[in-house]
């Protein structure tokens, strides 16, 4: 057999490696790809009072890729279904409106001052005791959890800055509910199972705890990235949390760097 040209296996190598690559998985689009403070359309962006009082709820919506600045999320409707049901059991009007009530009026925060106090004020080996001598009827198994969450991230948050002084723990973590409240307000409008009236309704009380407790956005992003320490403990979620907190905060595209953290005279 003659042996072929050197180019004629130049251009076998080339096909074969362009066949491997189509046989190759599409890779699935990832939300937080696309510019990370998406913008809604003039006609249904929120103006004055409203586009602010989305801005508590900002981390998560950039961490869900949906816009920041309208109440529906702009994001397909099948993903938020699935999301709201996979993450928060969501699947009526019911089920929106217990979680909705749950987290406006108790949320996380209604554990964090016993979280709080014995981590601040008692050393690690007696933790235990400390949980299970408080009063109060709660679950003592999920303050002992939380405790070893909050002690295992705090080096941590300390080192990025989260976590500057004690007054950056006894602020709370209001902001951490209020943000997932006006998250699950807007997911859960975008699926019909609350009207816009009520969802506006949940934004407004959730930015209103959260002007009433807080002083800053930056005070907003540690509320937030401090409630997720909690719950979670260390691990991806909240590394990916925390570098989106500080995005937030630093980016000049973010809203919150353009937006007064009160409500002007003007607006109110």
């Amino acid at each position: 057999m003659p042996q072929l040209p050197w180019y004629v296996y130049v251009l076998l190598a080339i096909i074969a490696v362009l066949g491997c690559w189509l046989l190759l998985p599409a890779r699935k689009p990832n939300p937080r790809d696309r510019e990370p403070f998406r913008r809604s359309s003039p006609a249904t962006a929120a103006t004055g009072e409203r586009a602010r009082q989305l801005l508590p709820g900002l981390i998560h919506a950039v961490d869900f890729g949906a816009t920041v600045d309208s109440l529906s999320t702009g994001v397909k409707r099948a993903r938020v279904a699935s999301a709201l049901n996979d993450w928060w059991n969501i699947g009526s009007t019911e089920q929106a409106q217990s979680t909705l009530g749950w987290l406006l009026q108790e949320g996380h925060r209604a554990v964090w001052p016993h979280v709080w106090r014995i981590a601040t004020s008692e050393p690690v080996e007696n933790w235990t005791a400390s949980v299970y001598a408080i009063r109060q009827k709660v679950d003592r198994d999920q303050i002992q959890e939380y405790l070893n969450h909050l002690a295992e991230t705090l080096p941590g948050l300390q080192e990025q800055g989260v976590v500057q002084s004690s007054d950056d723990l006894a602020r709370g973590i209001v902001a951490w509910d209020m943000s997932r409240a006006i998250m699950v307000a807007r997911m859960c409008y975008d699926c019909k199972l609350i009207t816009e009236p009520q969802a506006w309704e949940v934004i407004a009380y959730a930015s209103a705890a959260v002007s009433h407790s807080l002083s800053s956005w930056e005070d907003v992003a540690k509320s937030t990235v401090i409630g997720r320490a909690m719950w979670t403990g260390q691990g991806a979620p909240l590394t990916e949390l925390t570098a989106i907190a500080a995005q937030c905060r630093n980016d000049p595209a973010s809203p919150w760097t353009t937006t007064p953290f009160k409500a002007t005279p003007t607006e109110v």
